[in-house]
């Protein structure tokens, strides 16, 4: 087993429309890890349930033949929030097939289903409950990190947002292994 670099968002996604952020280059802003977090964010553009975005992510290392765990982080906060609910949830497609999720079936994990603060707030380092570690080298390098923003409304619209600055992922996987040639030589 061996310990996955920390891999982070490269690109805009095509699963969920560009409505987290007016700019078309919104990976931009939230590609930088928990660790470099700069304060830029994206928000969806509405206060709506269900409201999904996605991102490419990272390739995963030369070596890798199958990730054995996943786990996000993700800094997020909530934007003009008075007595509706927020939430955050996150999962990891590469196409339809589901790898890392809440389960098999590919339901979202919850990231936070009450989101209260109104400074940036990261989340714990959380692993994924189901990952496919089955999947190959080559889904897992076309993966999309997708992310859904929840609203409830509570005696009328607040017209709050989630805010994310960034997110990463971190885990374990197999790595191949090179069988190496042995020659035996006899010597009489």
């Amino acid at each position: 087993m061996a310990t996955l670099p920390t891999i982070l968002v490269n690109g805009n996604g095509v699963v969920g429309p560009r409505n987290w952020q007016s700019t078309a280059q919104a990976y931009t802003t939230v590609d930088e890890g928990i660790s470099a977090a700069d304060g830029t964010v994206i928000q969806p553009d509405a206060s709506a349930n269900n409201v999904d975005t996605s991102f490419t992510v990272a390739n995963t290392p030369a070596d890798f033949q199958s990730m054995d765990s996943l786990s996000w982080q993700v800094r997020y906060l909530a934007l003009s929030r008075s007595d509706d609910t927020l939430g955050l949830q996150i999962r990891v497609m590469s196409g339809a097939t589901v790898l890392a999720a809440a389960d098999a079936a590919g339901a979202f994990q919850t990231v936070s289903a009450n989101i209260t603060n109104s400074t940036m707030q990261n989340s714990a380092v959380t692993a994924f409950a189901y990952v496919n570690t089955s999947a190959s080298k080559t889904l897992w390098d076309a993966a999309e990190v997708e992310l859904r923003s929840l609203y409830a409304v509570s005696m009328g619209d607040d017209g709050a947002r989630v805010r994310v600055d960034t997110l990463e992922l971190t885990g374990t996987y197999t790595a191949t292994s090179v069988a190496g040639t042995h020659r035996m030589f006899a010597i009489f």
